[in-house]
């Protein structure tokens, strides 16, 4: 066995706490004495032993001594707290506190926390050369309390995920969702809030909203949803616009769940190889390439074999991410926290000294990174990862890009099925909560009533206007558009407005590629994974001298590309276009090369930008081949997107796809202070990643910071704690920290569930983790399937048989009295339930039922000769690999068979159970050739042959089928006796018609008991 699990430690949850403290104080008087009589002993001991009881009913049972040792560390911290909390209002010019300001919630809250989760909260760090600079962390904490906790209604109050159904690849009914174009008609009625831009800024806001009941109109100038997650087709290729790779999204990361919540579960993803990133450096006489791999452990283990002698350097590059990467939760609080007192922290210097985020802010990546290593090519490497915030090193903030590093470090994901699938299940949500989100509406002006306060918008439908009115105005067309282009002048002169707008400038212009290829990712050598190509390892210089040189020469040198094949990162791709591939090229450009030619038409610009493109493109795809040389004669699509592009489809003013540039002065305190949801325009708030951060996750935090805004509550904190809700219920999985890393659960049965995991160490392959946890009872003791189907998978392991499910470790212990065995299997795709839903209405192929059969009779035929009964085949337990290899799985019900062991009767899926079977008569071997019959009609028919729902009926549809067997066949210890008045037995020649003769001998072949 790999690794028994251990106990978990038994600590006291925030639930329990709370319901010590209130019976406590119940007590207080039995338990503390009236001021002039003193507690008497035995009913101290009786008071506690009550107490006991009442928590234990919260939670885990919990004994007196327990209980009166957690209540007295909590009356120490809760006067620390309270000396606290009189420090800081003294620094502050306030009063003192008394134990009336201490609520229940609050005395809980802070008295758990320690100086670990303290620094994890917010990264505070206190010096303590004043009494300014003295203030406890804990008794900043307890000020910001009240206002980073809330009252509001909580979106993730629930757990709202469902099983996830099939992808739907048609696209005309994702349009329907997608692509619903703006009718007055359309607009629903008593809106509680308009939202300008479906981003997921915009979307993740209005899901926000109308988990808690709010009908929200999305309105969105492109002619479909989703902002940079949207998609585009050509030629039969499709192609993702702006997402590339997403990373934290373990199951148990707050990201993933909030991702979960905001579309109930159906969002699915699929991890990247490992390494995910390849970092290619250099002329191609003289490439160097530096591969990039996820965990937190491999990650600087694999650098340092690239760069022996750079042991202390990597290290400190690691200490120094995390030391500024936790510290990011000031920045949402700063954010959070009203306005005079983020001024105080901001002009005090407090900010700047209490968190690491924000005094790291200032110093350049370059920075940084040149005082911990000479060696250039690890400085570059260290760097290498800027592009996904569009600033050179010399010009972003080391804590931008330890976000970054961090956000990375335990791998990386693309959606299942491409990025509109992100935007296809968000929008039920707001239209089931009575909004909609509607397509080609041109938001051009904000309405704003005499008091300056926003009241609604103004859509231009051809030459005239459309007012739709709402309480409430949120943008996430990013503050620029929104200040510039969307209010008027004299409300855009405002001295509040202006002071924002002087501290942001736009980003970069981006350049995008878009190729499309002839032939499948094996056949082309594409991979899960990208390439960040580097013309050489000074990533100042080169960048800076091809943004800052002559468009003429700038365009046939370009210095950084990113290249990427979204076509092989989707394992729903080859179904979805079978024998194509794509690949996507990321870049930057100055959007002044390309604005005399803004205004032309779409698609139809003049010749001189269709060269300049043409030169561009050509420069790019000479880079690309370099890294995949097979795909040079494979081309047959290639299209380019610059900034002008950028700002017809995605409204970027100036062609930036990361909205309010990402240098120095983004990350100052004072900025972060002032650009929050809220404007000085009263009902008008800002979403998206203007708010917080750059791409998915930055947008996605924007949105989580608005709704906190508007809800009064902080939602990253909810979110987090129903994450931590979810990991708990799946059980104790500390076991994942020492050989596997959870990725996904992908089902769950009576006794446990399945996970999708990677494991951390050597190979990084995925792998399927079958966890089962059993109530220990004396009279039953460990169920005997779980025995069986460990004996059975241990005896048939040592074959490797190509098509049985290969078990590659065990483990197995008690924990609080339950039994948990952890069965760790290989990673196959989907199973063949899956696979049948997925094919087309004309069916599959003959070649391919063919196979199919051949590799499942392949393994049943290994099975057999080894006395093995499998007992439950069916099309969910035959899975099948994205290579087209049969695995036959799941042996709960499998039974090693001799002639002197009865077998019951209870197996098989109904649907695939053999006639002895439920005719309760003895079988041996045939009740799987039967099944796999039963599944061989099922490849054909696209459904199951007989679908019925008891014995009865069952064997009721069976004889109405293929007849009833003569009687020299039919079961000697039968329940049931022949019948001559029975019909007889039918050819399955007419069962399906368009079989072959050699098909139709296979499915009538007949196996003696």
């Amino acid at each position: 066995m790999a690794y028994l699990p251990g106990a978990r430690q038994e600590r006291f949850t925030a639930e329990e706490t709370y319901v010590l403290v209130r019976a406590v104080k119940d007590r207080e008087v039995v338990l503390y004495g009236d001021g002039r009589n003193p507690p008497k002993i035995a009913s101290v001991k009786q008071a506690w032993e009550e107490i006991a009881t009442i928590v234990s009913s919260a939670g885990i049972p919990r004994t007196s001594h327990q209980c009166r040792k957690r209540y007295n560390d909590i009356r120490r911290r809760g006067k620390s707290k309270l000396a606290s909390i009189n420090r800081a209002r003294r620094v502050m010019g306030g009063g003192s506190a008394s134990t009336q300001d201490l609520t229940p919630a609050e005395d809980i809250a802070a008295s758990t926390l320690t100086a670990e989760s303290v620094q994890g909260f917010g990264g505070f760090e206190i010096g303590t050369q004043s009494e300014t600079q003295a203030v406890q962390p804990q008794a900043l904490v307890a000020v910001l309390f009240k206002y980073v906790l809330g009252t509001g209604p909580n979106p993730f109050d629930i757990d709202t995920r469902e099983a996830p159904k099939p992808i739907v690849f048609d696209r005309k009914v994702k349009n329907k969702v997608l692509k619903q174009g703006f009718l007055a008609t359309r607009i629903p009625q008593d809106l509680d809030a308009i939202v300008v831009g479906s981003g997921i800024g915009g979307l993740g806001i209005a899901v926000l909203l109308a988990k808690v009941g709010k009908r929200v109109l999305v309105l969105e100038q492109h002619d479909r949803a989703g902002g940079c997650c949207h998609t585009f087709s050509e030629q039969g290729f499709e192609f993702d616009v702006g997402i590339h790779y997403i990373g934290d999204l373990l199951d148990h990361k707050p990201l993933r769940c909030i991702v979960d919540q905001m579309t109930n579960g159906q969002l699915q993803w699929e991890p990247l190889d490992n390494p995910y990133d390849h970092v290619v450096l250099g002329p191609p006489e003289d490439r160097r390439i530096y591969p990039i791999y996820s965990g937190r452990k491999r990650f600087p283990d694999e650098l340092k074999k690239f760069f022996p002698g750079e042991e202390k350097a990597i290290d400190e590059y690691m200490r120094l991410t995390k030391k500024v990467g936790d510290g990011v939760w000031f920045m949402v609080l700063l954010k959070l926290v009203p306005v005079p007192f983020a001024k105080f922290l901001v002009h005090t210097g407090l900010a700047n000294r209490i968190s690491s985020f924000f005094r790291y802010a200032s110093r350049s990546l370059t920075e940084v990174v040149n005082e911990l290593t000479q060696n250039k090519d690890l400085r570059a490497v260290f760097c290498y990862i800027f592009g996904t915030y569009g600033k050179m090193p010399k010009e972003s903030s080391f804590s931008m890009h330890s976000l970054l590093l961090r956000h990375y470090l335990n791998g990386a994901w693309y959606p299942k099925g491409g990025a509109s699938e992100i935007a296809y299940h968000m929008i039920p949500i707001i239209e089931k909560a009575g909004g909609a989100v509607l397509v080609r509406a041109h938001v051009n002006r904000i309405l704003l009533n005499d008091a300056k306060e926003a009241i609604g918008v103004s859509v231009l439908k051809g030459q005239e206007e459309v007012h739709i009115h709402a309480p409430m105005v949120i943008s996430d067309a990013g503050i620029l558009n929104t200040y510039q282009n969307l209010l008027p002048k004299d409300v855009q002169a405002m001295p509040a407005i202006q002071k924002q707008l002087s501290m942001v400038h736009n980003g970069d212009g981006g350049l995008s590629v878009f190729i499309g290829l002839e032939g499948t990712k094996e056949e082309l050598g594409l991979k899960a994974d990208n390439y960040w190509i580097f013309s050489e390892n000074n990533l100042d210089d080169v960048v800076e001298g091809y943004m800052k040189g002559k468009r003429e020469e700038s365009v046939k040198s370009i210095p950084l590309i990113f290249v990427a094949s979204p076509s092989a990162k989707d394992p729903t791709w080859e179904e979805r276009s079978p024998g194509k591939s794509t690949l996507t090229v990321v870049s930057f450009a100055d959007y002044a090369w390309f604005e005399e030619w803004k205004d032309d038409k779409v698609k139809n610009r003049n010749a001189d930008y269709k060269e300049l493109k043409e030169t561009l493109t050509n420069t790019i795809l000479e880079r690309v081949t370099q890294i995949y040389p097979k795909i040079k004669d494979r081309i047959v699509f290639v299209d380019a997107g610059t900034p002008i592009t950028n700002q017809h489809y995605i409204g970027a003013s100036k062609g930036e796809i990361y909205g309010i540039d990402h240098c120095l002065s983004r990350f100052t305190v004072e900025l972060n202070a002032t650009i929050r949801p809220q404007t000085p325009i009263k009902n008008l708030l800002l979403t998206g990643q203007d708010v917080m951060l750059c791409g998915f996750a930055g947008a996605l935090a924007g949105a989580l910071t608005c709704g906190s805004a508007i809800l009064n509550r902080n939602l990253h904190l909810d979110s987090i704690a129903l994450a931590k809700k979810i990991h708990e219920n799946m059980g104790d999985c500390s076991w994942e920290l020492s050989d596997y890393e959870i990725l996904a659960e992908i089902g769950q049965g009576a006794y446990g569930k399945v996970y999708k995991a990677r494991e951390v160490r050597d190979r990084q392959r995925l792998v399927a983790v079958k966890r089962l946890n059993i109530s220990e009872d004396p009279e039953t003791g460990i169920p005997q399937f779980m025995i069986r189907e460990v004996a059975l998978l241990r005896k048939l392991e040592h074959y490797n048989h190509p098509n049985i499910v290969k078990l590659l470790n065990v483990s197995a212990g008690w924990q609080n009295q339950i039994f948990d065995l952890t069965l760790v299997f290989e990673y196959i795709d989907q199973d063949l339930s899956t696979f049948l839903s997925r094919a087309s209405e004309k069916g599959l192929a003959r070649d391919t039922i063919k196979d199919v059969m051949r590799q499942l009779f392949s393994g049943l035929d290994f099975l057999h000769t080894n006395t093995v009964i499998h007992r439950d085949l069916k099309p969910d337990n035959v899975l099948v690999s994205s290579r087209g290899e049969i695995k036959i799985a799941d042996f709960g019900l499998a039974r090693i068979y001799t002639n002197h062991i009865a077998l019951t009767p209870c197996v098989v899926t109904l649907w695939y159970r053999a006639p002895e079977v439920l005719l309760h008569s003895s079988y041996m071997s045939s009740v799987d050739i039967w099944s796999a019959g039963c599944i061989f009609a099922e490849l054909f028919l696209l459904r199951p042959l007989f679908h019925e729902f008891t014995e009865i009926q069952q064997l009721q549809k069976i004889f109405e089928v293929i007849g009833v067997p003569g009687e020299k066949d039919w079961p000697i210890e039968s329940a049931v006796c022949y019948s001559p008045s029975w019909a007889e037995k039918k050819p399955t020649t007419q069962l399906l018609p368009n079989l072959s003769h050699e098909e139709n001998d296979l499915l009538s072949v007949r196996i003696p008991n």
